[in-house]
């Protein structure tokens, strides 16, 4: 469902976001093309890790809805850019350089991809390390985890022994 609410959230991170490429890419003296792949990378990396172990459809997530709705889909949304992408590798071709097109599609796609991947590996490691910790805490006595079947043989006692 839809939740205008939330869309306040949504605009200021996506605010945050756009400020932040673009700064980026007007002040690092390098190819734009390159700065552009950075942050791609960088951003499918972050939401990575926030869908990993912050999101909200997570048992416990570490932040909430709103919040989620900043850094998510705002910030990271507007930070990675497709759009600054698919413009670079539309004047490649029409500049007649396919191959350079096709390899800055590459170039962007499996990063961004992998990066996302390993975002989400780091968050879900962190969490389920997070959980063994406040499961069992050094010093503290649990119950045995497995059931033990009584002795069916009665024990001697003193006196059966002394005979």
């Amino acid at each position: 469902m839809f939740d205008l609410g939330r869309l306040r959230f949504v605009a200021a991170g996506g605010a945050l976001g756009a400020l932040l490429r673009w700064t980026l890419v007007a002040t690092i003296p390098a190819d734009p093309r390159l700065v552009v792949l950075a942050i791609n990378v960088a951003g499918s990396l972050l939401l990575g890790f926030l869908v990993g172990g912050a999101s909200p459809m997570r048992t416990k997530a570490l932040l909430t809805q709103n919040q989620f709705s900043l850094v998510g889909a705002g910030f990271c949304g507007a930070f990675t850019t497709f759009s600054t992408f698919a413009v670079d590798a539309a004047q490649a071709i029409e500049s007649g350089f396919g191959g350079t097109a096709a390899l800055l599609a590459l170039a962007t796609s499996i990063p961004a991809v992998f990066g996302a991947g390993v975002g989400y590996r780091i968050a879900v490691a962190n969490r389920t390390r997070k959980h063994r910790a406040t499961q069992s805490r050094p010093g503290l006595k649990s119950k045995p985890t497995r059931n033990r079947k009584p002795n069916r043989r009665a024990r001697p006692t003193r006196k059966a022994w002394r005979r």
